[in-house]
């Protein structure tokens, strides 16, 4: 039994439609690929999330220890842009921000009680 002409059509065309999504969307190969992908990008935040502090410590030991005065005065500097903002506002409080404040307070009442 053969198809009425317009319904052919629309069922071709339905076809076309259903191979044109499936190029745009492209095989599971790709789509595993950028999975893959955003899962990377999110372990990385995850350990540099977790590599936070060591890093201010860091930077917080470098502006009050360091050897060169010059190395004092640009990790002090890179904290306080990092604190307040580059023009002297309080930047927008996010995680790593709050982080940042928490551990430089911690900082100087430390170093005040040595």
């Amino acid at each position: 039994m053969d198809l009425p002409e317009n319904l052919q059509n629309r069922l071709e065309e339905y076809n076309r439609n259903f191979e044109a999504l499936d190029t745009i969307l492209g095989d599971s190969n790709t789509l595993d690929d950028n999975a893959t992908a955003e899962l990377q990008i999110e372990h990385t935040k995850t350990m540099l999330t977790a590599a936070l502090p060591v890093a201010v410590n860091t930077m917080v030991g470098l502006a009050a220890y360091a050897t060169s005065e010059n190395t004092r005065r640009l990790a002090a500097q890179y904290l306080i842009d990092r604190a307040l903002g580059k023009d002297g506002n309080l930047a927008t409080e996010d995680e790593a921000t709050k982080l940042l404040k928490r551990l430089m307070v911690g900082a100087i009442v430390e170093e005040e009680g040595r």
